[in-house]
């Protein structure tokens, strides 16, 4: 029935937001990565400009595949609003790898 589909929904949902950002305001939206990019990674290229809370680096399957692999972008969360800004500021245009 509908009841057993809307909680089942529910439930996708906070499944969802374990892997959210808390602040849009302190997030900077990194693009155009290789696969091969860790959240390691990101971090040791970008924590130069402060704390990092969280790296979200949302994955997908290929048709055909059994694996997840990482997407081309992540969400990369700054524990202040000030680095955030130095970051975006300041890293455009960075290779990471």
């Amino acid at each position: 029935g509908f009841a057993g589909q809307e909680e089942k929904g529910e439930q996708a949902s906070e499944q969802q937001r374990e892997n959210w950002t808390e602040d849009p305001l302190k997030t900077l939206f990194v693009w155009n990565l290789a696969p091969e990019t860790t959240d390691a990674k990101l971090v040791q290229e970008l924590e130069g400009f402060g704390p990092i809370r969280r790296v979200v680096r949302p994955q997908h399957t290929p048709h055909g595949s059994d694996a997840p692999v990482p997407k081309q972008y992540a969400f990369v969360e700054y524990e202040r609003e000030r680095d955030f800004r130095a970051a975006l500021n300041s890293a455009g245009g960075r290779k990471i790898d």
